[in-house]
């Protein structure tokens, strides 16, 4: 039991990382360009490093709520799908045996579709060139 119990806690603390995994990979992107930038425009280390941590941090809270936002609009589709895939299997009728004729209903006799053998007879042959 006490397997399904970290599951549970691991399924419940998964997005949370999402959100850490992507802030944190947006906030040291963001660091990276500005200190690559600011290197080959020529600026001084000082401020190539204090103008990079200001976008580390911009960059950090800009990716939460990216990530954030985007869980929950994915989690709201999701549930709007479940909602839909719900009414629509108690709307539609049960039955018992796949194939089964609905009562009711009229429905036509169809031929059985020809063999394949039967479709090779019922070719014509073309006439040869002797």
């Amino acid at each position: 039991m006490a397997a399904l119990g970290n599951q549970v806690q691991r399924g419940e603390r998964e997005p949370d990382v999402l959100i850490r995994v992507l802030g944190s990979t947006l906030a040291l992107l963001s660091f990276a360009m500005v200190c690559a930038a600011g290197l080959a425009q020529g600026h001084s280390f000082g401020s190539v490093v204090k103008s990079a941590l200001v976008a580390l941090a911009a960059g950090g809270a800009v990716g939460v709520l990216l990530a954030y936002v985007v869980r929950v609009v994915t989690a709201e589709g999701f549930k709007r799908q479940f909602r839909q895939d719900e009414s629509a299997a108690a709307a539609a009728p049960a039955q018992s045996v796949p194939g089964a004729a609905t009562p009711g209903v009229n429905q036509e006799k169809v031929a059985p579709a020809p063999t394949q053998q039967a479709t090779r007879q019922a070719e014509p042959v073309a006439p040869s060139r002797n």
